[in-house]
C-alpha cells in the first residue's frame, strides 16, 4: 500500500520556498480556496438527500435561473475568504456589483474573481460541474478593493485554477511555474497530488466544438468541421496538389513553373517542387520577349549581396519580402520597404566589430525597424541589444536588455539568454525595493495611475507613484505611496 503521499498544503508550501521573499499569503489563499472547494464537494455528494437540489427561482448578473447550489458554494467561496486579511475584494459571477470585505476584518493585496459552480443546472441529471477561480494582486494604492481591481487583464493573475466535481473532485491550479493536479481523497479529506506538470499534447486526437452553432458559422468554418467529420474528403485532401500551369520556365532545372495555393495564398514555385524549391510571388517578374519587342517594361530585379543571384519576391507570415533565389545555400532575404514593391536598403556596415566571429556589424532593416547584426547573418545570429545598464539579478553575469516580442512590443531580458530566462514585461529600474530588499524596481506607465514603480516579488506590496514636471525645478521627482 502507498504511504507516500503530497497534499495540496504540502506541496504549496514546497513551492514557496523556491521563493525567499516570499510571506506565504498566496500560498495561504490558495489553501482556503481548496477548503471552500471541500465544502462544496460535500454538498453535491449529498444532493440528493438534502434539500440543495432544483432552481432557487433567482437569476443570476449572466441572465441564468440561480440553482441552490449556486448559492451555497458562492457563500462557502465567501466565507472562506472574507476574513482571512488576504483578499481586498472579490467578484462573483452570481453578484452583480463586487463583493467588498466586511470593515471589521482587514484588507488584503489580492482580488479574486470566481464562478462558484459552473453548469450546476447539470446537478440534477448528475452531470460533472466545476468551480472556476483567478488571483489577482490589487491595482489600487489603499482602501479595501475597487473595480479596477478585479478588472485586469489574464496576463495580470498570480494564480488561477478550476475544480471538477465528478466521479472524483480534481483540482488543477497553476502559479505560473506549471500547472499541476490533485485528486481529493474523501477517506482522509485531503487533496493528493495526481498530476503534476500537465502539459497539452504536441497533437491532439479530440476537437472540441458547441456544434448547436454550426448555421452562425463562415463557410470556412463549416468547411473544416465537416472535414473532420470525413464529410468532404475530396477538398480537405486535394486542397495541397491543386496546381496552374504558366508559360514561365524554372530558371533552376528548366522544368515549367505553376501557380500553387499555400497559407499566405498563391506562389509560383517549380513543378518539380519540393524537389527544386524556386519559388517567388505571383506576378513578381515581368516577361518580355528576347528583344523586347512588346514594350512591356521589364522590372528590375534585384541582386542578392551575399551570392549574387537574383532575389525573387515572396511572402511569408509578416507580409512580401525579397528572397535570394539561391535558397536554401543562401538564406538572404531583403525587407519590402513599405507601400512599394522595390526591396529596402541592402545593409549598411559599421566600425564595429561582431564580438562573435570578428566580422563587421552592419545596420539592417527588419519587419520592427532598423538593428545592428552581424555581417555573416545569419550564419552568426549576433543582435547588439539596447542595454539598460543593470546587471541580470538571476545570473550575476549578464546585462538587461530590450528586445521585442514576434507581436512587435518591447520587453526586457537578459543577455545571456537562452542560458538565463529572466525576464519582464515592464522596465527595470537601477532602485532596489525600500521593503524587502529586490535589487530592481519595475516601471510602467498608465493613463490612469501615470508612471509607477513596483517590486517584482509577488508578495512584496511595495509600490511608489512617480511624478513629472516639465517647467517646475522644485518639484520631486517621485513621491513614495506604499500600496495597503
Amino acid at each position: 500500500m502507498r504511504t507516500s503521499v503530497t497534499t495540496i498544503e504540502r506541496y504549496i508550501l514546497d513551492q514557496e520556498r523556491n521563493f525567499p521573499h516570499a510571506t506565504g499569503e498566496l500560498s495561504n489563499l490558495l489553501y482556503d480556496i481548496a477548503l471552500a472547494t471541500k465544502i462544496i464537494a460535500a454538498a453535491i455528494r449529498r444532493a440528493g438527500l438534502v434539500d440543495v437540489l432544483g432552481s432557487a427561482q433567482n437569476r443570476n448578473v449572466q441572465g441564468e435561473d440561480q440553482q441552490k447550489l449556486d448559492i451555497h458554494a458562492n457563500e462557502a467561496l465567501k466565507n472562506a475568504m472574507k476574513h482571512t486579511g488576504r483578499v481586498c475584494v472579490m467578484a462573483s459571477e452570481e453578484d452583480e456589483e463586487i463583493i467588498g470585505i466586511p470593515p471589521e476584518y482587514p484588507a488584503g493585496k489580492y482580488a479574486v474573481l470566481f464562478d462558484p459552480l459552473d453548469g450546476s443546472s447539470n446537478i440534477d441529471v448528475n452531470a460533472p460541474v466545476g468551480t472556476i477561480f483567478s488571483i489577482y494582486r490589487r491595482v489600487s494604492l489603499e482602501g479595501r478593493g475597487t473595480v479596477a481591481d478585479v478588472l485586469q487583464t489574464g496576463n495580470r493573475q498570480v494564480a488561477a485554477g478550476y475544480v471538477i466535481y465528478g466521479s472524483s473532485t480534481m483540482l488543477v491550479y497553476t502559479t505560473g511555474q506549471g500547472v499541476h493536479g490533485f485528486t481529493l481523497d474523501p477517506t482522509i479529506g485531503e487533496f493528493l497530488l495526481s498530476h503534476p506538470d500537465i502539459v497539452t499534447p504536441p497533437v491532439g486526437k479530440y476537437y472540441s466544438v458547441n456544434e448547436s452553432h454550426f448555421a452562425r458559422w463562415d463557410k470556412g468554418t463549416q468547411m473544416a468541421v465537416r472535414g473532420f467529420h470525413g464529410d468532404l474528403p475530396e477538398l480537405i485532401k486535394g486542397k495541397k496538389k491543386m496546381s496552374i500551369p504558366t508559360e514561365e520556365i524554372c530558371e533552376k532545372d528548366g522544368a515549367r513553373m505553376v501557380i500553387k495555393f499555400g497559407r499566405f495564398g498563391q506562389f509560383l514555385a517549380c513543378e518539380n517542387y519540393p524537389e527544386c524549391q524556386n519559388t517567388r510571388e505571383v506576378g513578381s517578374k515581368k516577361t518580355a520577349d528576347a528583344n523586347g519587342a512588346n514594350g512591356e517594361e521589364v522590372e528590375e530585379i534585384p541582386v542578392c549581396e551575399l551570392c549574387g543571384r537574383e532575389m525573387a519576391l515572396k511572402k511569408g507570415r509578416f507580409g512580401s519580402f525579397y528572397g535570394c533565389t539561391g535558397y536554401p545555400e543562401c538564406k538572404n532575404i531583403r525587407k519590402i520597404a513599405k507601400g512599394d514593391q522595390k526591396p529596402a536598403a541592402p545593409p549598411v556596415p559599421l566600425d564595429e566589430i561582431c564580438p562573435k566571429d570578428g566580422a563587421h556589424l552592419v545596420r539592417r532593416q527588419g519587419r520592427f525597424g532598423e538593428f545592428i547584426s552581424c555581417s555573416n547573418y545569419p550564419k552568426c545570429d549576433y543582435v547588439k541589444r539596447e542595454t539598460l545598464g543593470i546587471k541580470c539579478p538571476k545570473c550575476k553575469d549578464g546585462e538587461i536588455v530590450v528586445k521585442k516580442s514576434r507581436r512587435g512590443k518591447a520587453f526586457y531580458g537578459c543577455s545571456n539568454y537562452p542560458k538565463c530566462d529572466e525576464v519582464y514585461w515592464d522596465k527595470p529600474t537601477d532602485q532596489a525595493c525600500p521593503q524587502c530588499g529586490a535589487p530592481h524596481l519595475l516601471e510602467k506607465t498608465t493613463k490612469r495611475d501615470g508612471t509607477v514603480r513596483y517590486c517584482k516579488n509577488e508578495d512584496c506590496d511595495y509600490k511608489m507613484t512617480v511624478e513629472t514636471t516639465e517647467v517646475k525645478s522644485d518639484s520631486k521627482a517621485g513621491t513614495e505611496s506604499p500600496a495597503a
